[in-house]
């Protein structure tokens, strides 16, 4: 699983593997380690959205229903807009990671690229 951060959007890139972890219930979860501390990132089956940063954790929360729809089918991402008091509020990802289109190392659990053959990154 990646994780790409910029502003108030975080997306959560999902290899084929864990978009059917994930739909067979069980939680994805990745950590970075920074020395004595880690930060880590998780994205799990729920009722509803649900987001939250807590002790260095980044945690997730999609509804079972879409999760299901949307691994069994080409849709590639879902989408939730957290409200904030603030005004700025968070928009969440969580998308299918391709292919790039040029062959890079550790890319072969990702999903094959829509458009392999016609482009070149």
């Amino acid at each position: 699983m990646k994780l790409r951060i910029q502003g108030n959007s975080v997306r959560f890139r999902l290899t084929q593997t864990e978009v059917k972890n994930l739909s067979e219930g069980n939680p994805v979860y990745e950590k970075t380690e920074f020395g004595e501390v880690d930060f880590g990132y998780r994205v799990r089956v729920n009722r509803e959205w649900e987001a939250q940063f807590s002790q260095g954790l980044i945690s997730i929360s999609v509804p079972e229903s879409l999760v299901k729809d949307w691994a069994n089918t080409d849709q590639v991402s879902l989408h939730f807009v957290m409200e904030s008091d603030k005004g700025n509020d968070l928009e969440i990802l969580v998308e299918k990671d391709f292919k790039c289109l040029v062959d890079r190392p550790g890319e072969k659990d990702n999903f094959p690229h829509p458009k392999a053959g016609e482009l070149e990154c």
